[in-house]
């Protein structure tokens, strides 16, 4: 009886000695697998709301499996799930951003190409413009050349007629003048740009020193040459003094011619103030350009020798000089 008792006791003892846990089942080494995979990953920055669910559904998965629940299998399996989701999430956001970035620099990369295109385009624009500028300015100057030759050549049937041969004038005075004409008097050639004078002065600046030294030079050769001088001022001062000082500038340029080797013979020189300005004299700038002298040069026509028999000419003298023709000019010869 006694021995009854104690193996009855003993029973439970041991029952509950030898209590223990249950391995954790395949799904819930899965779960537990997937959701460190996923802590692991992109999940805990792109999906950090998702991990916590299926953070808290492998704890619910543990807690089952120790207590032996029926359901532990789908706990595990539900935790697993959502270890996944997270995961799959994570790199979804994950793709999204770089397409983001992407689509970014796509748009930055396009912005810059419109941009390039569009300069170019622009200069495109602009070359054609110039392009075009160029072809009218050229043709100006070759309808200008055809009338010039034209008028030459009118010219040149007027002068056997009357007796007399066309002189050309050196091609370097052709090009330093500022403008020039043919007309039935010869070739008129006028030179007005840097020959400017200081205010209330009429000394020469060695700019205009430096133009006038040239001009001397292509006059070496044209010694039938007829030389006017006007000298002009601003409307600063008083007719008469403005008279005055023009006339002053315009002597200042003969003489000047003189000592490069110019015959004073042919020159003349006119004083005409403040008329015909070039420029408004309310200003600095324009009173400047006023103040200021302007040559002319004319190559007349001269007159052909009588040719003999021979073909020789007859022996006539060239002209010495040139007459004064009628006018208000002043003759400053010595």
């Amino acid at each position: 009886m006694t021995a009854i008792h104690l193996v009855g006791f003993a029973l439970p003892v041991l029952v509950a000695g030898c209590a223990w846990h249950p391995k954790p089942t395949p799904q819930l080494a899965q779960a537990q697998q997937a959701y460190a995979q996923a802590a692991s990953g992109p999940a805990a920055q792109n999906a950090p709301r998702e991990l916590e669910v299926a953070r808290d559904s492998l704890r619910r998965a543990i807690r089952a499996n120790r207590a032996g629940d029926t359901d532990r299998v789908q706990f595990a399996e539900l935790a697993r799930s959502r270890a996944l989701l997270a995961n799959q999430q994570a790199y979804t956001a994950l793709a999204m951003q770089q397409r983001g970035l992407a689509d970014q620099q796509l748009a930055q990369a396009q912005q810059m190409r419109r941009n390039i295109v569009a300069h170019a385009e622009r200069q495109h624009r602009q070359l054609e413009q110039r392009e075009a500028q160029l072809q009218q300015m050229q043709q100006q100057l070759r309808q200008r050349a055809q009338e010039q030759q034209r008028r030459e050549q009118q010219l040149r049937q007027q002068a056997p007629a009357e007796g007399r041969t066309l002189m050309q004038p050196p091609v370097a005075l052709l090009r330093l003048a500022d403008r020039h004409r043919v007309g039935p008097t010869g070739t008129q050639l006028v030179f007005t740009s840097g020959m400017q004078f200081e205010k209330e002065q009429a000394i020469l600046t060695p700019q205009a020193q430096q133009k006038l030294d040239r001009v001397a030079e292509g006059l070496q050769s044209t010694p039938h040459a007829i030389i006017e001088i006007d000298g002009f001022a601003d409307s600063m001062g008083s007719a008469a003094a403005n008279q005055r000082l023009s006339a002053q500038r315009a002597a200042a340029v003969a003489d000047y011619l003189t000592s490069r080797g110019v015959p004073r013979s042919g020159i003349r020189t006119r004083g005409l103030g403040s008329s015909r300005p070039l420029a408004e004299n309310t200003t600095a700038g324009g009173r400047a350009r006023n103040r200021r002298a302007e040559v002319t040069v004319t190559v007349p026509p001269t007159e052909a020798p009588e040719m003999q028999p021979s073909g020789r000419p007859s022996g006539a003298q060239p002209p010495s000089g040139t007459q004064t023709p009628p006018g208000n000019e002043t003759p400053t010869g010595p």
